[in-house]
């Protein structure tokens, strides 16, 4: 039986820091689990056409490892005009 992991992510966006983990076999399911939970993060306001763009973004490029780090990735994207910088850390395997 494989293991869960619960990754932590860090979503930079419009003055705001929204932190949610998620779990997930592997970074891409629980990605695709944090998009999904977007809706319910007040202050974002998101449309249908930012969660369209975050998808349509993920299937191009995925997260980026960073240099030196364990469990560690990033990856940036434009929504409504602005910057939005993603971290994840991969935070405990049950």
């Amino acid at each position: 039986m494989k293991k869960n992991n619960i990754y932590t992510f860090i979503f930079e966006f419009d003055e705001g820091t929204f932190i949610r983990q998620e779990n997930g076999l592997n970074l891409t399911e629980a990605r695709n689990s944090w998009i999904k939970n977007l809706v319910d993060e007040q202050g974002l306001n998101f449309k249908e056409k930012e969660f369209k763009k975050l998808n349509e973004h993920f299937e191009e490029f995925d997260f980026v490892r960073l240099a030196d780090c364990i469990n560690v990735w990033c990856q940036t994207i434009t929504l409504k005009r602005k910057l939005a910088i993603i971290n994840v850390v991969k935070t405990v395997s049950d």
